[in-house]
């Protein structure tokens, strides 16, 4: 019996390790299979570890990459995203409708910011990934919110580094990230979670927001010189991993002051700040949205997120910017866009 225990030991741990190797094979097979176009809420995965979610991104990359198929990304916030809804329902989902011999990606994280747009494209840049178009929402409520909040932080320092930090991440897979996890089975329920969102559509509804949430007049002129440097670094960035990079900010809805109290011109002047400052990027094409994006209430489930109705309307008018149609190339891939090219 004595001579026996080790050898049994030893069979149970191997029969462990082989079951373990197959449960993460299966997640990522399930993950690849279930998230091709928009990869996983990382912020519900691993909520409080920033290498975790990065390394996600990174394996996000990867199978974007061996899909073979020329790549058009979209790199935001959470509305790129297409909060709260699945990822059947985001906009990003009737712009790839519209170019099935390309491979679209939604690249986008709940509150992001321009930091995490330039981790996204760095990561990219590690995975070896090259864009045919590569479209960035300015994610102006997130970015101003934050950087007025931390007036004394300057991430432009990290920037020129920014690859070197994140360059553990080189080659990443999500095999390889369930694998370094034993307890990665859990983590189907996020799966599962993400595909069961409520694919219904959601009324406007108008909420006070708070102290903060939008940057006043004042608080914005003092960090705008920051600000539109930062977009301009996160635009020239993106350059370098694509054929052409298309820029918009994101909208906002501006119809609303008579019931709730906030500053309208203020946003207004926020946005065309913002389209100035990616139209000074060279070759940048910065895409102006119609004025109904701002003001149509149909479109809009609060402030800042579209509806199921404005996500498709979005997303319409996001194929026709970049030029639709199946034989050869549309348009706007094809084109060079002459120096500050701006679309209206």
């Amino acid at each position: 019996m004595k001579r026996k225990f080790p050898q049994y030991v030893v069979r149970l741990g191997c029969l462990a390790a082989v079951i373990h190797v197959c449960c993460s094979w299966f997640m990522a097979v399930v993950v690849e299979q279930a998230f091709p176009h928009r990869m996983l809420d990382t912020r519900a995965v691993a909520p409080d570890d920033h290498s975790d979610r990065m390394e996600l991104t990174a394996a996000f990359f990867d199978a974007a990459r061996r899909d073979g198929r020329p790549l058009i990304g979209f790199f935001g916030s959470s509305f790129t995203y297409g909060y709260p809804f699945p990822p059947s329902a985001t906009f990003t989902t009737e712009t790839q409708a519209r170019f099935p011999d390309r491979h679209v990606i939604n690249v986008s994280m709940l509150a992001s910011g321009l930091d995490g747009i330039h981790f996204y494209i760095e990561l990219a840049a590690l995975q070896n990934c090259r864009f045919e178009t590569l479209v960035l929402e300015m994610p102006i409520v997130n970015e101003t919110a934050y950087m007025v909040s931390a007036p004394a932080h300057d991430s432009r320092k990290n920037y020129a580094d920014a690859r070197a930090s994140l360059a553990a991440f080189q080659g990443s897979t999500h095999f390889q990230w369930f694998l370094r996890r034993p307890g990665s089975s859990r983590h189907l329920a996020n799966v599962f979670d993400e595909l069961m969102l409520p694919d219904k559509e959601l009324r406007l509804a108008l909420g006070q927001p708070y102290d903060g949430y939008f940057a006043t007049r004042d608080k914005f002129e003092a960090v705008r010189d920051k600000y539109e440097e930062k977009v301009a670094l996160t635009l020239r960035a993106a350059q370098k991993i694509s054929d052409r990079v298309v820029a918009f900010s994101t909208p906002i809805y501006l119809a609303g002051e008579d019931r709730i109290r906030y500053d309208v011109e203020s946003l207004r002047e926020q946005i065309d700040a913002t389209y100035a400052a990616c139209e000074s990027v060279g070759g940048v094409v910065a895409v102006r949205f119609d004025e109904r994006f701002l003001q149509d209430d149909t479109l809009f489930s609060n402030l800042t997120h579209l509806n199921l109705h404005g996500n498709r309307e979005f997303g319409a008018w996001m194929a026709g910017e970049l030029g639709e149609g199946t034989a050869g190339p549309p348009a706007a891939l094809a084109s060079q866009p002459e120096v500050g090219a701006t679309r209206r």
